[in-house]
């Protein structure tokens, strides 16, 4: 996957994120901050980084994330105020299970460097997905059927109708 930043005004064309495995192909998962500031980036390569682009300075921030060693992580999006992201991980049993795989959805705070698991156990599919930022304590989310809100400072998920 390529993402370029194209300036609108000269054509220059600045290259963002390029993943590319050896043999072609990669996943990667990307999301640009509310304030067009940050780009988070979410390689599907194996070593379950976050990874957070600041384009005014073009510094890269690289967060380990605290997921088991055959995990990954996935669905990133940062908050009105920049200081935390909520993303979901994805890892497997201890024990091969075919195809069963668990979901977290998880908050870390750039300010501290903290990660918490604020919803755990279910099955991945199962798993709710960020899909905004309703403010700096709120997120709503989506599991494919319903949508939720998410209270970051309780974990408390309540069901919502559709945005």
């Amino acid at each position: 996957m390529l993402l370029v930043r194209i300036n609108l005004a000269t054509g220059q064309q600045t290259e963002i994120a390029n993943y590319m495995s050896d043999d072609g192909v990669m996943g990667v998962g990307f999301s640009i901050s509310p304030g067009n500031r940050y780009v988070l980036i979410t390689p599907q390569d194996g070593k379950a980084n976050l990874y957070i682009l600041d384009t005014y300075t073009w510094k890269q921030r690289v967060i380990k994330l605290n997921v088991n060693d055959r995990g990954s992580a996935g669905e990133a999006l940062m908050s009105p105020n920049d200081k935390k992201v909520i993303l979901v991980f994805r890892e497997y049993p201890v024990e091969y299970q075919g195809d069963l795989t668990y979901g977290s959805v998880v908050l870390i705070d750039l300010e501290n460097g903290s990660q918490t698991r604020l919803l755990s156990g279910m099955e991945f599919h199962d798993t709710p997905k960020p899909w905004g930022w309703q403010d700096n304590s709120h997120v709503l989310m989506y599991d494919g059927r319903d949508y939720w809100i998410l209270d970051i400072q309780t974990a408390e998920l309540i069901k919502t109708g559709k945005p």
